[in-house]
C-alpha cells in the first residue's frame, strides 16, 4: 500500500473525517476526563471503533483510485501504434553466381534496397520489433530476407560534367529503430530474395511491413508498376574502399 494515498484518502473522505474526529474527541475525553462521566474503556473502544471504520474507508478508497489508474493504463497500451509507412526507393541488382547456366538463363538471388520514411503518428514513442518485406506473384508469397550490413554499402551518384566526368560515393543511412511522434525517420534496409528472374521480379508486388509491440503497419506497392525506377541517377553499390582511408564525398 501506498501510505501516503491512504492518509491524502483518509483526510479526503467525509466518512473518514468524521470518524476520524470522533476517534480523536473520545480519546480526548478519555485523556482528559478520565472515567467521568463516561469509563474510559467505553470511551476507548468508542475511539478506536471510529478510527478502524475512518481507515477501512480510506483503505477502500485507496484501492478503488489505483485499480481505476491501472486500468486506464491497460487502456492505454491496447491502443495500436499508427505509424505512416513510405517506400521513397526501390533498387535491385542480382546476385551472380559461379553457375554459367543460372547466369545465362538470368535464374538469381538479388539484392533488394529499399529506402523508406516512417512518422508515428498517435504515441509519444514506440520500438521497432522488426522491419520485414514481402512480394507477391499472382497470390505466391515470398518473404525476403533482411541483411544487417548496410554499413558495407554506398550510393554511387556519376555526374556528366563539361570538362569530363565526376563521381562520388555516399553512405547509406540505417534505418533508427526507435520512433517519437511526428518526428519523421528515413534509412535504408537491404533485402535478398530467393532465386527469380527480372520479369518476375517486375510481375511482382512488394510489401514493407513495420512491426512494433503495438501493432504493424505496411505500405504495398502494386506488380506492373515503376516501383524499381531509380531516384536521382544514384546507384546502391558494395563500398569499394579497402584502404580504409576514404572515398570522394564519403
Amino acid at each position: 500500500m501506498n501510505f501516503k494515498n491512504f492518509f491524502v484518502a483518509l483526510l479526503g473522505d467525509l466518512v473518514s473525517i468524521l470518524s476520524t474526529i470522533g476517534s480523536l474527541a473520545s480519546w480526548a475525553i478519555t485523556i482528559i476526563l478520565f472515567d467521568k462521566p463516561t469509563p474510559r474503556s467505553i470511551s476507548l473502544l468508542i475511539g478506536l471503533g471510529c478510527f478502524v471504520l475512518a481507515a477501512v474507508r480510506a483503505w477502500t478508497r485507496e484501492h478503488e483510485e489505483r485499480d481505476k489508474s491501472n486500468a486506464t493504463i491497460l487502456e492505454l497500451k491496447k491502443i495500436p501504434a499508427q505509424i505512416s509507412v513510405e517506400i521513397l526507393e526501390l533498387q535491385k541488382e542480382g546476385i551472380k553466381t559461379d553457375s554459367e547456366e543460372a547466369n545465362h538463363r538470368g535464374v538469381l538471388q538479388y539484392d533488394i534496397f529499399v529506402r523508406t520514411k516512417l512518422e508515428l503518428k498517435n504515441l509519444e514513442s514506440v520500438v521497432i520489433s522488426r522491419v520485414c518485406a514481402e512480394m507477391s506473384l499472382q497470390g505466391a508469397i515470398e518473404q525476403l530476407k533482411e541483411r544487417k550490413d548496410i554499413k558495407d554499402w554506398r550510393l554511387f551518384i556519376g555526374r556528366h560534367e563539361s570538362g569530363g566526368a565526376s563521381y562520388a560515393y555516399y553512405r547509406l543511412i540505417e534505418l533508427k529503430q526507435e520512433l517519437k511522434l511526428g518526428i519523421p525517420i528515413e534509412g535504408w534496409l537491404h533485402f535478398v530474395t530467393k532465386p527469380t528472374t527480372d520479369h518476375e521480379l517486375n510481375q511482382s508486388s512488394f510489401k514493407l511491413v513495420v512491426e512494433t509491440p503495438r501493432g504493424a503497419s505496411h505500405q504495398e506497392l502494386g506488380a506492373n508498376t515503376n516501383k524499381w525506377e531509380q531516384q536521382g541517377g544514384g546507384k546502391i553499390v558494395i563500398d569499394p574502399d579497402t584502404s580504409g582511408k576514404g572515398l570522394p564525398n564519403d
